[in-house]
């Protein structure tokens, strides 16, 4: 079994590696619909099982929830109408006690506006912690 905890540990030749409690893992996942959605619902399943492990999920997404989408995606009929991405960090967020965020004021169409979103949140960090970024897409179509 792999132990998550001794994975940073500093050891005499990955001395280079900083320790589990320096590390901070931000994690930004594009896309909340079919695939991204049930992506939230597992990572942040493992987020609370891993309570020591400091981490940050941001949550991009501007489409909102429309009837058609209930079949195949984690969302009840009361979410209609609402940003995917402002409703899953809520929802989760509150269920497990975890810090997430949303953004869904529009679609990430550059590197830059990418890049942006690993600086939205008021979230802190140490001041000699290590900050892990972790990017996911989860986007369910291409726009032309």
């Amino acid at each position: 079994m792999i132990q998550l905890f001794d994975f940073h540990k500093r050891e005499k030749s990955q001395s280079h590696l900083p320790s589990v409690s320096k590390m901070m893992y931000y994690i930004v996942i594009v896309g909340s619909g079919g695939t991204g959605g049930y992506a939230v619902q597992r990572i942040t399943k493992i987020m609370s099982a891993f309570d020591k492990v400091n981490s940050y999920l941001l949550i991009a997404d501007p489409d909102a929830v429309e009837e058609k989408n209930l079949l195949r995606q984690p969302f009840i009929s009361s979410d209609i109408g609402f940003k995917k991405a402002d409703v899953l960090a809520k929802r989760y967020g509150l269920t497990y006690g975890l810090k997430i965020g949303s953004y869904s004021n529009s679609y990430i169409e550059s590197v830059e506006s990418l890049e942006k979103l690993f600086t939205l949140t008021d979230y802190r960090h140490g001041y000699d912690q290590h900050i892990q970024k972790v990017l996911i897409g989860a986007v369910d179509n291409v726009r032309p």
